[in-house]
C-alpha cells in the first residue's frame, strides 16, 4: 500500500457542516477522541467559503475507526454532522447538502395530485437530484422539486406558473430556505452549487480511475 493510500485510510470525510464551522472548532472537537494530524476544508475560490464538507486526517487506522464510531450522530451548531470513511484508498465525492441547491416551490395543487404525478409534469425541464415531494394540506397539496441545475428550475417556474394542473391554477417559486426567510436560487447560493458539483464531479472521476 502505498503513501498516498495510507493518508486516505486514516482519513474521514465529514459532510453537512453548517457555514459557521471552521478548521480551528473541527480541530478542538475531534483532538478530544484522538489526535489529528490535518483538518481540510475546500474553499469556494470566488466567496472564501468551504462549502458543507472537510476531511479531517489522523494519524493511525485505529484512531481514524473510533473517531468514526463514537462521532455517529454529532451536531455541529444544529446540523448532524455526517462522518465517513473515504472509499478504496480514494476521496469519497461528497454529497451535495440538500439545503444547498435548486428547490422549487409547487403550490395551490390539487388533493389527487402525488409525486408520481409531479415527476411526470415536470421532469421534462431537467434531472431530479432527489424525488419531488408533495406534502397534504387541508385545502389543496403543495410540492417541492429537487433539481440538479438551476437552468431547468428557472425554465420549469418560467413556463409552468400559472398553468392549470386538474382545474387548479399552480403557483411556482423557488421554495424558502431551512429555518430561513430567505429563498433558494439568490447568487451567492448559485455560486456555492456550481463549485460543489464541479468538486462532486472530479471526485467521481477519480473514483472511476
Amino acid at each position: 500500500m502505498d503513501a498516498k493510500q495510507n493518508d486516505k485510510e486514516v482519513s474521514l470525510y465529514l459532510g453537512n457542516l453548517d457555514p459557521k464551522v471552521d478548521e480551528t472548532l473541527l480541530y478542538e472537537l475531534f483532538v478530544q477522541f484522538a489526535p489529528v494530524k490535518s483538518i481540510r476544508l475546500p474553499k469556494d475560490k470566488v466567496l472564501r467559503r468551504h462549502q458543507g464538507y472537510g476531511f479531517v486526517e489522523f494519524f493511525n487506522v485505529k484512531d481514524c475507526e473510533y473517531v468514526l464510531n463514537i462521532c455517529s450522530g454529532l451536531s455541529l451548531y444544529g446540523k448532524v454532522l455526517r462522518v465517513k470513511k473515504l472509499i478504496g484508498g480514494q476521496t469519497e465525492a461528497p454529497e451535495l447538502d440538500e439545503d444547498i441547491g435548486p428547490v422549487v416551490y409547487v403550490g395551490n395543487l390539487d388533493k389527487l395530485v402525488d409525486s408520481g404525478s409531479i415527476s411526470a409534469t415536470f421532469a421534462n425541464f431537467g434531472t431530479f437530484r432527489k424525488p419531488p415531494q408533495v406534502v397534504a394540506g387541508e385545502k389543496s397539496n403543495h410540492a417541492f422539486i429537487y433539481y440538479t441545475d438551476f437552468e431547468s428550475s428557472d425554465e420549469a417556474i418560467k413556463e409552468m406558473n400559472g398553468k392549470i394542473i386538474m382545474n387548479r391554477p399552480i403557483k411556482m417559486d423557488y421554495a424558502y430556505k431551512k429555518d430561513s426567510k430567505e429563498k433558494h436560487g439568490d447568487r451567492t447560493e448559485r455560486l456555492l452549487y456550481e463549485k460543489a458539483r464541479e468538486n462532486n464531479f472530479e471526485l467521481e472521476q477519480l473514483k472511476k480511475r
